[in-house]
């Protein structure tokens, strides 16, 4: 008997940061990365097997998979076996690599009836916190869901309604950022410029709030709000400092590319950046894209 786990990767359309001090955010699933883990029961101590191609080494995993069996008072001694795993979601990039191997585990565990449903995401988010310090659930609970989502940090989150299909795509920016370390600086812009760190975060609200609202109108009428609300976001990254040169050089270069809008999804820093398309048009670019429906 084995047991076979799948889940994704997740992408952030616009309340990053702000939602650790209780903004609401939007997120989405994307079905293109994911996270694959096989468990074979065996009767010698556990092992885990990679394939080189894996982006989530084996030790990641295990210290991962240590930690979650501590949460649920369990001993590594009671998983004699094999794991299997493999990844295409880089760790660092803002896409939920972090949180599909957490989620993925949760879902083990939940065969083995160490977890109920009801106590899975409360340990998906309890066991990132070795990742993000401070896991918000933001990430944990978009890569738990088949939709796109509107999430508050005390209130859980609900479906998102989208009326149409925004033109988004995804690129990587070429460079990486801890999210610990991207949390910290906006952290400590709060105790260096109290007033001025409180405006991004209730420009970032804003952006959530439009974003929202161009997501239940109609395409004609939705299509320029949520232009402004991209933008919105991309400029509260740009006054966290998130926006590293390289970062900022690869956005002008998708707007010269056709792009409506583009920010950084994620804790900026690095990592992927969305940019958003008219409708029907593929972008021309030398950069690797992928659309968020692939």
């Amino acid at each position: 008997m084995s047991y076979k786990l799948r889940t994704f990767g997740k992408w952030i359309l616009a309340g990053e940061h702000t939602v650790l001090r209780g903004g609401p955010a939007l997120a989405f699933p994307i079905q293109s990365r994911f996270f694959d883990l096989e468990f074979i029961p065996g009767t010698e101590k556990y092992k885990v097997v990679v394939p080189k191609t894996s982006t989530v080494p084996a030790d990641v995993f295990e210290r991962t998979l240590l930690r979650g069996l501590e949460l649920v008072l369990q001993d590594i001694d009671d998983l004699n076996g094999t794991f299997f795993l493999n990844s295409n979601i880089p760790l660092s990039s803002g896409l939920g690599g972090s949180a599909s191997i957490c989620a993925a585990i949760a879902k083990l565990f939940y065969t083995f009836e160490w977890l109920s449903s009801d106590e899975m995401f409360t340990f998906c988010r309890n066991l990132e916190d070795m990742y993000h310090g401070q896991s918000s659930g933001l990430d944990v609970a978009a890569v738990l869901s088949a939709n796109g989502i509107l999430f508050k940090k005390n209130f859980g989150f609900e479906k998102l309604e989208v009326r149409w299909r925004p033109n988004w795509y995804l690129v990587h920016s070429g460079i990486q950022s801890r999210t610990k370390d991207d949390v910290a600086k906006v952290k400590s812009l709060f105790q260096s410029d109290l007033k001025f760190a409180t405006e991004i975060d209730v420009r970032m609200q804003k952006a959530v709030e439009a974003a929202t609202q161009a997501l239940s109108m109609e395409q004609e009428q939705g299509l320029p709000v949520l232009v402004e609300a991209q933008k919105i976001a991309a400029d509260c990254f740009a006054s966290w400092d998130l926006v590293p040169k390289p970062m900022e050089n690869t956005m002008k270069d998708l707007y010269k590319a056709g792009a409506l809008a583009v920010k950084p999804t994620g804790s900026g820093g690095g990592g992927f950046i969305l940019g958003l398309w008219p409708s029907g048009i593929v972008p021309e670019t030398s950069f690797d894209l992928f659309s968020v429906y692939a």
